[in-house]
């Protein structure tokens, strides 16, 4: 238990006792500590007595934050020294920073102020929180903001385990068989874009204008975790076997299903208007899906109907954005269901069942030739 000692001033005259305070807090704010302010005036002078220690606990408190379904942001809270005492309930915040922020004000305001808090939270490297932490502490009285340590474990996870599980899919979509998609991205230079394609025709793709002061070194990396992210979230409910050709991009995006709040070498988080950057959002993501997805490496240009369809439509969405493609919007948006229509075709007539190949654990798994067509009837993940 940490101890932080104040030592109180004894007056020695009627005058220095109308005067006698702190000397590193404003008048008028420790004037509304004790309840005595009119106008900014003190009504009461303070009449100091004999010098004391007070000791102030340090209270663990851990919080956690989770994006709603609906906007927003659900939150749980539990103290370490009262397991009984939680919070819990939803923001609608722009952020998970100022969702986290706006839960410790409302804890702040509950606990008394002696108390000394130290939050815990699991937040990235480049969280706003750690970038200003001089102005939370003027805004947070006697507290800390801090990520959980070693003894600190059993403490998080009982504060995560008070948001909600993904909601499981429907039984009639558990029955059916696992959906095979693949995931690619294709960059040139500033100009970038993404593109999946399911085994049932669903598609996607986006391109944009990045600049690596926000997005690093490692653009076709970053597209090709927004492909999969993308993936994720506009097929929802079915299990997914998602295949991707970039390797580092399918360790990471396992590092994240693990709950590892890593990001891209460079991969800024902070983004105009409060915003939350895209791969925190995808991090999240592809963590509260752990249950249903699978993702695997396979080898890039073999002929993959999949993978080509969706080599294919990043590629078109980069020259769109880029704006060298000749299309018109609706142009655009024709070749992109062509070129999906054509592949997943082509998938559909020509995959055959074949047994997966046993890959080392913990190795990100060498997915050979044709091996989509196993996934695409597979029923393991």
């Amino acid at each position: 238990m940490a101890r932080d000692v104040t030592t109180v001033q004894t007056a020695t005259s009627p005058q220095e006792a109308r005067t006698c305070r702190r000397p590193d807090v404003p008048l008028v704010t420790e004037a509304r500590e004790r309840g005595n302010v009119t106008s900014g005036l003190l009504e009461t002078p303070r009449i100091c007595g004999v010098s004391r220690a007070e000791v102030r606990p340090i209270r663990r408190i851990a919080v956690a934050v989770q994006e709603a379904d609906g906007g927003g942001f659900l939150f749980s809270a539990v103290d370490g020294d009262d397991a009984a005492l939680r919070w819990s309930g939803t923001l609608r915040s722009a952020t998970a920073d100022v969702a986290l922020l706006e839960v410790f004000v409302q804890i702040r305001r509950e606990i008394d102020l002696p108390d000394r808090i130290r939050f815990l939270v699991r937040v990235p490297r480049g969280s706003l929180l750690w970038a200003h932490q001089e102005e939370l502490r003027s805004a947070l009285p006697n507290c800390t903001i801090q990520g959980p340590g070693p003894r600190d474990g059993d403490l998080m996870t009982a504060a995560e385990a008070g948001l909600p599980a993904e909601t499981p899919p429907p039984v009639d979509q558990l029955l059916l068989p696992a959906l095979t998609v693949a995931a690619d991205g294709s960059v040139r230079g500033r100009f970038g874009g993404y593109g999946w394609l399911a085994s049932d025709g669903r598609y996607g793709l986006q391109g944009r204008i990045d600049s690596r002061r926000f997005i690093g070194c490692r653009a076709s990396m970053v597209a090709e975790l927004r492909a999969i992210d993308d993936a994720v979230r506009k097929v929802p409910g079915r299990r997914l076997n998602i295949f991707c050709d970039n390797s580092y991009a399918v360790s990471m995006a396992r590092k994240w299903m693990d709950g590892q709040q890593i990001l891209p070498e460079g991969y800024r988080t902070e983004r105009a208007a409060g915003k939350t950057a895209g791969l925190l959002i995808a991090q999240r993501r592809l963590h509260l899906n752990r249950a249903r997805i699978d993702i695997r490496w396979t080898r890039s240009h073999q002929g993959e109907p999949l993978n080509e369809g969706a080599d294919a439509l990043a590629r078109l969405a980069s020259r769109y954005i880029r704006g060298d493609s000749g299309l018109s919007p609706t142009e655009y948006r024709r070749r992109a269901r062509g070129l999906a229509e054509a592949f997943a075709a082509e998938f559909c007539a020509s995959h055959e069942p074949i047994q997966p190949p046993a890959s080392p654990t913990g190795n990100i798994a060498r997915i050979p030739s044709r091996i989509t067509a196993w996934a695409a009837t597979s029923d393991s993940l």
